[in-house]
């Protein structure tokens, strides 16, 4: 199916404008003004994903909807079409701090 998006900016920097691109949802194809920049995300095969504190997430591919959500979401607000496929983070639980070789250095209370 294709798709007509035009997703306002919800970054805050006046100088990102909105993503305005056609997609494919069945050949993985994005044209139009924006296309570059979905592109550009899928090239170089990672997005961060919201809330902060951020996780990446690998992008396979620009047929699959969460990667696709993954990207878009990331600074523009995601149309309806989008919006079921962002990808949920786990809760983290675990409330200790490590350092790089994994020993506690203490606990993050909220």
């Amino acid at each position: 199916m294709l798709h007509h998006f035009n997703c306002i900016s919800e970054s805050g920097n006046p100088g990102i404008g909105p993503l305005v691109f056609d997609w494919n949802d069945e050949t993985g194809e994005v044209t139009g003004p924006s296309a570059g920049e979905i592109l550009a995300a899928f090239t170089r095969g990672y997005v961060s994903l919201h809330p902060d504190p951020r996780e990446d997430r690998d992008l396979s591919s620009t047929r699959n909807r969460s990667d696709m959500a993954a990207v878009v979401g990331y600074l523009h607000r995601l149309p309806l079409a989008l919006a079921d496929a962002y990808p949920q983070l786990e809760e983290d639980t675990d409330p200790n701090i490590y350092d790089m070789e994994g020993n506690v250095l203490g606990q993050c209370i909220f």
